[in-house]
Order: structure tokens, then sequence, then C-alpha cells
């Protein structure tokens, strides 16, 4: 949940970007720096190297994109490949659960919904829980989590920006139980945007360093989902409605009102699904929209405050289950392989790539495997990758074995593409 001190990543980094991270006296971890700064140049080479194979006509894996693998200095573009193979959906559900997402709002509040009803129900907001988490430590584990390079993978968008996300699990297998810090079914699902530039860090110490943050976040352990909101390194009294995050990098940090969802189990986890939409694409100022499924109800909460610079700052996504609040770590038992999926439902992003950087500071015990795993050949833009404790993954992986799907035709049109011009 908390932000990784890792600063910044950008998929077209300026002049007056790079100079900001290394800015001397601004970052005291020069490991935090140069971390940020490997996430800045692993989506550049990305980039390049997508437009290097437009120009030379070179026929790219069909359904796939090339992706960004970290090699420490050297981060290189690289085609995905592996087989593709249909994964079976429900396109009636799906239609409905879109359709559910964007009905306006015309107060901030909570509600339910079940398939395939197409009415929410108004069920009573739960105050905001105000767990913040602690940084990383600059220690990482191999495994996922923990923020900064070798934390994702992670989805970026070429170009563009992205208003609604979606995360969930293609398949869990070998998975029969989990603890996180010692308590049994105790986890996160986080849905986390990319630090970017916000207009609400005018009044940090240094607003050129300052930057906004957004968690759509459930846990297990609270029975509640939300959405955390962040003002990375404001290092200055915070902002009213904001508080300290008493951490010396000096953030601030606020929370929505949460809605209240049943107790599961890490059993229940292949049929759940979060959901994460940024403020202003529909027309109101509720749209900061989280929402999680939970065997086949929605259970939704609409901020009615969203944070400046969000809707066009969001272009990467993180998405896994994690530990609990305040640095957990969520440990699965021997032999458990989950295969994740990251994937953009409304945007205006001209392309998709995959980043092995992360910013949660919470983790799992799992380790990106080095095989590819079958993927979906139709539906929205989307990472998909593979984690596991088994024995056959060593050495572990990363982005050059996600597979990256640019997205094709879903059952029915979602948004039109807008133009937007960075």
């Amino acid at each position: 949940m908390k932000h990784s001190s890792a600063s910044l990543l950008m998929v077209a980094p300026t002049k007056g970007t790079l100079a900001r991270l290394n800015s001397p006296g601004r970052l005291a971890n020069a490991g935090i720096k140069s971390s940020a700064i490997l996430a800045v140049m692993a989506l550049c080479v990305a980039s390049v190297g997508v437009g290097k194979a437009a120009a030379s006509g070179i026929a790219e894996p069909a359904q796939t994109a090339p992706v960004a693998a970290n090699d420490q200095a050297k981060p290189a573009a690289k085609p995905t490949t592996g087989k593709v193979t249909a994964t079976k959906i429900d396109p009636a559900r799906e239609v409905w659960r879109n359709v559910m997402l964007k009905i306006n709002r015309s107060k901030e509040g909570c509600a339910t919904a079940r398939y395939p009803d197409q009415q929410w129900h108004e069920v009573e907001c739960k105050p905001a829980q105000i767990r913040p988490v602690v940084p990383p430590k600059g220690i990482h584990l191999l495994t996922v989590g923990g923020g900064g390079p070798g934390a994702g993978p992670s989805l970026a968008v070429l170009n563009g920006s992205i208003m609604q996300g979606e995360g969930s699990f293609d398949k869990v297998q070998g998975v029969t139980s989990e603890k996180g810090n010692g308590t049994s079914n105790s986890f996160t699902l986080q849905l986390n945007t990319n630090p970017f530039t916000t207009s609400t860090c005018n009044g940090a110490l240094h607003p050129d360093e300052c930057m906004g943050w957004v968690q759509f976040i459930y846990d297990s352990s609270g029975h509640y989902s939300e959405i955390q909101y962040w003002l990375l390194f404001y290092r200055n009294p915070c902002p009213a409605g904001w508080q300290s995050d008493k951490d010396p990098d000096g953030s601030c940090l606020r929370d929505s009102r949460s809605i209240a969802t049943p107790a599961v189990t890490i059993a229940d986890l292949r049929g759940m699904k979060l959901y994460g939409s940024i403020g202003g694409e529909f027309g109101n100022p509720y749209d900061d929209v989280v929402a999680i499924e939970v065997g086949g109800l929605l259970y939704a909460q609409w901020s009615g405050d969203p944070i400046a610079g969000a809707t066009t700052g969001w272009q990467a996504m993180e998405f896994n289950v994690f530990g609990p609040a305040e640095g957990g770590r969520a440990v699965f038992n021997p032999g458990s392989t989950i295969v994740v999926r990251d994937s953009i439902l409304i945007g205006t992003e001209t392309g998709v790539v995959c980043s092995d950087f992360g910013w949660t500071g919470e983790m799992n015990s799992l380790t990106v495997t080095n095989k590819p795993p079958l993927v979906a050949a139709v539906g929205p833009p989307s990472l998909v990758f593979g984690e596991s404790n088994a024995k056959d993954i060593t050495p572990p992986g990363g982005c050059a074995n996600a597979a990256v799907i640019q997205g094709t035709n879903l059952p029915v049109p979602i948004k039109p593409i807008i133009a937007h011009r960075p």
C-alpha cells in the first residue's frame, strides 16, 4: 500500500524530469534515485524498440508487443513469444460489469450489485481506514513487491494514459494456505498507479519533487475496499484533509471511505477481480471508483475528491496479491503458482509494454516465473505473467517471460479512444 520511495516512472521523460531525479539534496537515498532513473530508461528503450520495429517492417508476433526487460544497467526491448491459447470468458458478464462501472453517480457513496441485475443497491460506507505501511528498506528478496527494479512486472503505456484498470488471476494452482505476518488469509489486493505530477503538490517544500500516487485496495483481514491517496515527498505540513505518514520522507496521505466486503480465504483468490477508475472520465466528480468482485457480487465505493493530475498522469499500473498493510508479506505454501493479469479497460494508450518496476512496500513470497504463461488471444490491452514458489522456476523470470497483449475487439465497445497529447 504505501509507496516505494522510488520516485518516478514516466513513459517519455523530459530533460526536466531527469534533472529533477538527479537534483542534489532532494532524494537522500542514492539507490532510490538510481532506481527511478532506471525505470525511466527501461520504458524509453521499450518505446524506441517499438519504433524501430515499425520502421523496419518487421512483423511482431500476433497479439503481442515488445517488452522492456530489466537486466541491470542495460534494459532492452524484446518481443513477447510463446504459445497463445484462448481462455474462456463470459461476454455477457463482461458487458454487465463494464456497464455497471460506468453508471454516473450524483454523490459519493457505496453500493453493491449482483449479476445480471443492472441496478446498484446503496449500502452504508465504512469510515476511512487509514492504514499506512512502511516504505521499502532497500533490501530486495527477488520476490514480488517491495518497490523498485525487479519488484514488478507492471503494465505501462507507450503514450497517453489509463483511466480504468482491472486486476485478475488467470490461474491459481497448488495454493492451499497463505499467511500475512503470521495470520492466515491476511493479504491485500492492490491496483496502483505510477507516481505522477499534481498541482496539489504546490505547497510542498520542493514542489518539483513532490508527486501524487493513487492506490485501489482490497484488504482481506479488514474486510473492506478503499482508495488511498498520496502526496509523496511533501515535506511540509500536510494540506487540509491530509495527514502525515510520519516517515522521514515527509509524505502525506488520505483515504476514501471504505466499503465492507465479506470474509474470504486465499482459496477465493481465483474468482476475485479488483477495479480502479480515475475521476473526471464520465463527466462528474465522483468517478474515482474502487470495486472488488467476490463471489459474483460487485462491491464499489465512489470517492468525491479525486486528486488533481491523475487522469493524464496514470501511465503505468501495478497489480498483485501482496501482504497486509504496514509492510506485510504474503507467504504462500510451497508449490503455489499464480498467473496474474493486468488490464486497461479504458485509456488513451497507443501501445503497452512491460516494466520490471513496482512501487508498493508490501510483498509476497512468490517469484516471477521463467516460463511464458498461456494467455487469452482476445481482450483489452493486458500484461500476463506467472509467479510461483515451485522448485522448477529458477532462475527467476521477468518481463522477458511475460506476455503483453496490445488489445483486440471486446464484445461491445467500452469507450471511444480520446485524443491525448502528453
